[in-house]
């Protein structure tokens, strides 16, 4: 068994890892660790609206420039130039 171990190091840190997560699984959650993931979330919440906003604007602004592209195309093509 200790020879075996000697040979995979990362088994027992695999062990090891697995153990440590069950126990925390078994344990309640503290206050700070509830504040903590309030404030992750809100700030996720605050980037992915600020990240949605910024695309909208910039889908708006290619969607201006399309049509106004299409327009002097269409302008273009019946006058002749």
């Amino acid at each position: 068994m200790i020879e075996a171990a000697g040979q995979t190091p990362w088994l027992i840190g695999l062990v090891g890892l697995a153990a440590g997560a069950a126990i925390a699984m078994m344990l309640p959650t503290s206050r700070r660790e509830i504040e903590i993931a309030v404030q992750a979330r809100d700030e996720i919440r605050d980037r992915a609206e600020e990240l949605s906003h910024r695309a909208a604007s910039s889908m708006r602004e290619l969607a201006e420039s399309s049509a106004h592209a299409a327009e002097e195309s269409t302008t273009r093509g019946q006058t002749g130039r």
